[in-house]
């Protein structure tokens, strides 16, 4: 940090009213060391902040979590600075703004991207206008990424211009953005239309409950909720298998949406998934898949696959 920007944190030190957690998730990504670097000086300038490490090098970039609904992936250096000050100061005094109107309306999870750079001058602005609302309605979750120190996502996501505000994958704002435009996209989109990082949010926050109550409302599994029935991780794919548990319950024929896609895929994964594809299968008691799960269970060379299968063809029998 340069020297004026330390006297504005440590002038943090007498503001804060509250202690700050902020979760430094490092990986292998070349941009870790910096981040921790910055995190580190920040933590020794601000007694009120303590600094909780983690290491996870499945995530694709590096993250400081300020809360539990905001994050930045890069150092805020440059004109980034200033908004992550205030970002701090917000949540250390513990103001952070109310949700009502259009924003307390929104009950329906929104994973919001925010690309910046720490020599543009028009990013705190969009920074400055969209944390506040993270901070009022924990249904928006943003990812603020300093696009020149993540490259490969800027590409992925075809971001060309900063700054630039993602919403889903599917929605963009380039340069500027007019909140009350912002928040009726994000009240009126269609919950099917949601993106497994949405789904995985509210998978991660326990509330696969509630994701169900959102498909059994539509009336139809959302298209992007099988990636997360062979999630790499067993612990999201736990939380999607509680969901079409409960689907199930109430409405098996929704549930057994799923049954096709998963048989589709079901040769290009790994056993420890099969299993909980043939355990989905078998929950959502679609006898269109006996065959299906007979072949398994007469071919396969894993036994703990033989017997998912197995176990999945007498659930749909004695439903």
């Amino acid at each position: 940090m340069r020297p004026e920007e330390q006297q504005q944190i440590k002038a943090l030190n007498d503001k804060l009213g509250n202690e700050i957690s902020i979760r430094l998730i490092g990986n292998a990504h070349e941009a870790s060391n910096a981040m921790a670097a910055f995190c580190d000086e920040l933590a020794t300038l601000v007694s009120g902040i303590r600094l909780i490490r983690e290491k996870d090098d499945e995530r694709q970039a590096p993250a400081i979590e300020v809360t539990e609904s905001i994050s930045y992936s890069g150092v805020p250096a440059g004109t980034e600075f200033g908004p992550f000050v205030d970002l701090l100061s917000a949540v250390g005094e513990g103001n952070a703004p109310v949700a009502d109107g259009p924003l307390a309306a929104i009950t329906t999870p929104a994973m919001l991207k925010l690309y910046v750079s720490s020599l543009c001058p028009h990013c705190p602005a969009m920074v400055r206008q969209v944390y506040p609302l993270c901070l009022a309605n924990s249904n928006l979750k943003l990812a603020i990424i300093d696009g020149p120190a993540f490259p490969e996502m800027a590409e992925a996501d075809k971001v060309k211009s900063l700054p630039t505000l993602l919403l889903d994958e599917n929605f963009r704002w380039t340069a500027s953005v007019d909140t009350d435009e912002f928040l009726q996209v994000i009240h009126s989109r269609d919950p099917a239309e949601l993106g497994a990082a949405a789904l995985q949010g509210m998978i991660q926050d326990g509330n696969a409950y509630g994701l169900s109550e959102m498909m059994l409302s539509a009336g139809k599994i959302f298209p992007a909720f099988v990636e997360l029935l062979i999630h790499p991780e067993f612990s999201m794919r736990l939380g999607a298998m509680a969901a079409i548990e409960a689907v199930a319950e109430k409405a098996r024929p929704i549930a057994g949406q799923v049954v096709a896609p998963l048989m589709e895929c079901f040769d290009h994964e790994d056993d420890p998934i099969k299993g909980d594809i043939l355990y989905v299968i078998g929950v959502c008691g679609d006898e269109k898949a006996e065959p299906f799960l007979e072949s398994v269970a007469a071919a396969s060379q894993n036994e703990d696959v033989r017997e998912a299968a197995e176990d999945a063809l007498a659930t749909i029998k004695t439903a």
